[in-house]
């Protein structure tokens, strides 16, 4: 994988917050580690996010794969915030690592397939309810819901 297309898989990863699932060895490839907490069973806690590794990911986005990055990795061992490029075009204001945007419906397949390798490594259940793994966030009229159910859209 040549340079330009290795940080723009890296940024992406991040930005969809697949850091803290299955992407941990490409992520550990590149020389980023993962926060502590996110280890698989049986295998040692991680280190702390590399910050400089992380920055060094995203500065340098080819403009034609991405105009900004906002990056956030956290886990409990610490987290790290950061931003490249800019956020207006016109006026080339620098992106801010504090905004905040909505992902697009792209986003549904990379979920998808980071739970689908979460549930092949044993750590989600397809046929469990999606409360058990975001109790704050799922509302109780939704406790029967099941991953392979919001997967599917059923």
């Amino acid at each position: 994988m040549n340079t330009r297309t290795s940080r723009t898989v890296v940024a992406a990863a991040l930005v969809l917050g697949i850091a803290a699932g299955p992407a941990v060895p490409a992520l550990a490839a590149a020389g980023i580690s993962a926060a502590p907490g996110h280890a698989a069973p049986g295998e040692p806690a991680r280190e702390a996010p590399d910050a400089g590794a992380l920055r060094a990911a995203i500065q340098g986005l080819p403009k034609d794969d991405a105009t900004a990055a906002l990056v956030r990795v956290s886990g409990t061992g610490g987290g790290w915030r950061g931003s490249a490029g800019v956020h207006d075009l016109a006026s080339g204001r620098s992106a801010d690592p504090d905004g905040r945007f909505r992902a697009g419906s792209v986003t549904k397949v990379f979920t998808a397939a980071v739970v689908l390798q979460l549930a092949r490594e044993g750590r989600v259940g397809l046929d469990r309810p999606v409360r058990r793994y975001l109790p704050d966030l799922i509302p109780a009229a939704y406790e029967d819901v099941t991953v392979r159910q919001l997967l599917n859209h059923t």
